[in-house]
């Protein structure tokens, strides 16, 4: 459902800290001025999260509770955005120490990670506007590096086409 997803959403801009029951609460209801709202709510909603979860074949405890609130237990490798940002380290490394190759390899991999504005769904939502700007610049970081890259290893024609979508997307 879309509480779930925002529950989802919200746990993973703030992945491997607590977050507090009353900001999950503010962030799934922001929009809602439904009269369910309250901890025993979102105990539902995170209840059938990880109904879902396991339905699908995941792990329901990567979503973990305490006193203060939840949290998301997860391997960075499960994680999309942390996998993106990892392959955009890997391929700076790479171009920095002269192995364009490599670089573009791994910077290709990024950026073909990149689906389309990050939490879309919730743009209008204040607790997804600072992440999805935060991946979309690095985004462009990861084009720019790719474009780098890619000329460094005489791939002009390569380049020009991303260069010019980059620009188109991103004019400043």
């Amino acid at each position: 459902s879309r509480r779930q997803r925002a529950l989802l959403g919200m746990l993973i801009c703030h992945r491997g800290h607590v977050v507090s029951v009353d900001r999950l609460v503010d962030a799934i209801w922001e929009d809602d001025s439904e009269p369910q709202r309250g901890k025993a709510a979102l105990q539902t909603v995170v209840s059938r999260l990880r109904t879902a979860l396991s339905a699908a074949g995941g792990d329901p405890r990567v979503i973990a509770s305490d006193d203060a609130g939840y949290r998301l237990v997860a391997d960075a490798s499960q994680i999309d955005a942390s996998v993106f940002e990892g392959l955009i380290g890997e391929g700076a490394a790479c171009l920095s120490r002269g192995a364009s190759d490599l670089a573009a390899d791994a910077l290709e991999r990024a950026v073909g990670l990149f689906r389309g504005a990050p939490y879309e769904e919730f743009a209008h939502c204040s607790w997804a506007r600072a992440e999805s700007t935060r991946l979309s610049e690095r985004y462009a970081d990861a084009v720019e590096l790719l474009a780098t890259a890619l000329l460094d290893r005489g791939a002009h024609r390569e380049a020009i086409p991303r260069l010019e979508t980059a620009i188109e997307a991103y004019p400043y």
